[in-house]
């Protein structure tokens, strides 16, 4: 799934017709299916990845953490300017990270997956903390 995601990412960095889909996929299938999720957290109990993700309109619908650790990697790596350009991208991205530790508590290796992820993020505040400060992207995240 990592190298499928690259290859898709890296795609549409090379091509300029498709530049518009990491924003639209940040937005649309990470951060609007991120929310989805943590809605969704309060209403089950399952505390594994394989469980919750069990139900097929989860699995369909709900954002799922490796996506959205394999996603922020992606775009901590290429210091992408969507953290810029839409308002508290970071500090979502950290919450949603942080919530699903809680939620998936039961699933060990996606947990120290998410958590070396929120480090990632924190990394990247601090490389770019002038130009995240100016863009007022700090608050609640350092």
């Amino acid at each position: 799934m990592k190298k499928i995601i690259q290859n898709i990412f890296n795609f549409c960095d090379k091509n300029k017709e498709y530049k518009d889909f990491t924003d639209y996929f940040f937005v649309e299938e990470v951060v609007k299916s991120g929310l989805k999720s943590v809605k969704d957290f309060k209403d089950t109990s399952a505390k594994s990845v394989i469980d919750y993700f069990n139900v097929e309109e989860r699995a369909a619908v709900m954002l799922n953490p490796y996506l959205l650790r394999y996603f922020t990697k992606y775009l901590v790596k290429k210091e992408s300017d969507l953290f810029i350009k839409h308002k508290n991208s970071l500090t979502n991205l950290v919450n949603m990270h942080l919530l699903m530790v809680i939620q998936f508590h039961a699933s060990v290796g996606i947990v120290k997956k998410l958590l070396k992820s929120v480090l990632y993020l924190l990394n990247f505040c601090l490389k770019n903390s002038e130009k995240l400060a100016k863009a007022g992207e700090l608050t609640g995240v350092i």
